[in-house]
């Protein structure tokens, strides 16, 4: 896996921009994407000054989807990360 950030954050005022960054990969989500857009929506659940994220992507295309049939999103260990990006406050 590499060490490279697929998806970026930053404050401003009460707002959280999650960013998906990976352009070069028509911003396809892998396992290591899928983790730090769960730890970004649980980092913006956690403060209470947030009060709104706003999801988007580097590139001409927000998402390619999964990165190919045989998926690691398709394995068990991908459920937390699912769970984690569609919760609400």
């Amino acid at each position: 896996m590499s060490d490279s950030r697929r998806i970026l954050t930053e404050r401003d005022g009460h707002v959280l921009h999650i960013v998906l960054d990976r352009a070069d990969k028509m911003n396809a989500f892998d396992l290591q994407m899928l983790r730090e857009l769960g730890n970004a929506f649980t980092a913006y659940e956690a403060e209470p000054e947030l009060r709104c994220a706003v999801l988007y992507a580097n590139g001409d295309n927000f998402t390619a989807g999964p990165t190919s049939a045989r998926s690691d999103l398709q394995c068990d260990a991908a459920r937390p990360y699912f769970h984690a990006t569609a919760s609400t406050r």
